[in-house]
């Protein structure tokens, strides 16, 4: 009986559905079931969907999106001084749903394409996953007896699902939203998604600022996935560029990019994970190699029984220990690998934005629609020391918003114009005003550079 070619059973958890996706001699299975956010129901969704088609094996790769995922490309600022994870916390402090240790969260610095117009910023992708949601779904699989292989978010994980050379420009359309993904060759250098509550408007912003990164004579088109001809159509009139669907046998992009080989830009897998998937390995090695000791001691006979067994035993615990020193190594050319990243990305600083007029300025921050109720708008012009050097102007926005989410879509909306080097969320309160609803009071800073 030949052996089965079989990858790992991407799973993505979404807000209300749960889709999988597995690769079986060429052929890929996939599965899709309904999902209530009640973890007794977490774990009978994930037994449901196991069963839905006939997957192989008990490995997963586990990726999250939806609601409770956020998936940000960002500018690491010129002056930031300190690590990759200060900029993440500080990014999400005072964020009402991901902030104050409400998430698991990683970034990661992106490779900027050369000649693009943009290619003096230091570009990173933020992912943060609620706490609550990431160990309920950990804890289902440990309930199931699952391998998890790895975990990360699926908008990441969809960049995974083809190939391509060159500039790419791809969208992803799902229950969820639209995922925008810009990259070089095999290397991802851009990730925003859009909720269904922005809408068309939204994905064309967002197409937009990844064409600007990757420089709009590089792209001749947009790879695109889950669309009817009719939204293609009506894409590419808008966008003013061909958009190119993948066939609908490609099925699950999130999935299928889970289940295929390859490194994810941010891996989330908790460590005491990799200590019980390693210990499940040792013990597959002990049972093969004690079933192998039997069939010796048959063929053999009891003459030197003790002997072979001690050989057998040192032949495995030096197997583990140099594949557990290959997984090292592995590991410190890949911290070696960033290291050089880093240092190679510190030469390649972002100099100056182009200047704004304030009222382009204003225009940005008063852009918001009518769920967002202005209080104050503070500006402060800070010069520099430096004649030549770009000015700064720190804002300070107060307002009132409907919901959370409404004051989180309002700081997306400020990232991606481009027009400032840095947006953040500073604090946010429910609060109760006269004759009115429960609202939420909050405070947004931002810096625009300006001559």
């Amino acid at each position: 009986m030949r052996d089965l070619k079989k990858s790992n059973i991407g799973i993505v958890i979404g807000t209300d559905t749960i889709r999988a996706a597995q690769s079986l001699n060429g052929q890929v299975l996939t599965g899709s079931v309904s999902l209530e956010e009640e973890s007794p129901e977490l774990t009978r969704a994930l037994r449901q969907i196991l069963a839905s088609s006939p997957f192989q094996g008990r490995d997963v790769s586990l990726g999250f999106e939806g609601t409770s995922v956020l998936v940000e490309s960002i500018v690491i600022p010129e002056r930031q001084s300190h690590g990759l994870q200060a900029l993440c916390e500080e990014r999400l402090k005072g964020d009402p749903i991901f902030g104050d240790g409400r998430a698991v969260s990683g970034l990661r610095r992106c490779h900027q394409v050369s000649d693009s117009p943009l290619s003096n910023e230091t570009l990173a992708i933020l992912v943060a996953i609620q706490k609550t949601r990431f160990d309920d779904v950990i804890e289902a699989c440990r309930e199931l007896g699952l391998s998890v292989a790895g975990v990360e978010a699926a908008p990441l994980a969809a960049w995974r699902s083809w190939s391509g050379d060159g500039a790419q420009l791809r969208l992803v359309r799902s229950e969820e939203g639209d995922t925008i993904l810009a990259g070089e060759d095999d290397a991802l250098i851009f990730c925003s998604v859009v909720p269904r509550t922005r809408g068309a408007e939204g994905t064309i912003l967002s197409l937009n600022r990844a064409m600007s990164l990757l420089g709009s004579d590089k792209i001749s088109e947009i790879m695109a996935s889950g669309m009817t001809e009719t939204e293609r159509e009506t894409l590419s009139n808008a966008i003013g560029l061909s958009v190119r669907l993948l066939p609908d046998t490609e099925g699950d992009m999130a999935a299928i990019g889970l289940a295929s080989e390859g490194v994810s830009l941010i891996d989330m897998t908790p460590p005491e994970e990799r200590q019980i998937r390693e210990k499940r390995r040792l013990r597959r090695v002990g049972r093969i190699m004690a079933g192998t000791a039997a069939v010796l001691v048959a063929m053999g006979g009891i003459v030197g029984f003790n002997g072979r067994l001690s050989l057998l035993e040192q032949k495995a615990s030096m197997s583990a220990q140099v594949e557990q020193l290959e997984q090292t190594q592995s590991w410190l050319d890949g911290l070696n690998g960033e290291l050089a990243t880093v240092r190679t990305a510190d030469h390649v600083v972002r100099t100056a934005l182009p200047g704004h007029r304030m009222s382009t300025l204003l225009f940005h921050l008063m852009d918001a629609g009518t769920s967002i109720t202005f209080e104050a708008i503070e500006v402060e012009d800070v010069p520099l020391l430096d004649g030549d050097a770009p000015r700064v102007l720190n804002i300070t926005v107060h307002g009132l918003g409907e919901t959370g989410v409404v004051i989180r879509d309002y700081v997306d909306v400020l990232i991606e114009t481009g027009a400032f080097v840095e947006v953040r969320l500073d604090s946010s309160e429910r609060v109760l005003l006269a004759g009115s609803d429960e609202t939420v009071r909050f405070r947004v800073t931002a810096e625009a550079e300006t001559r």
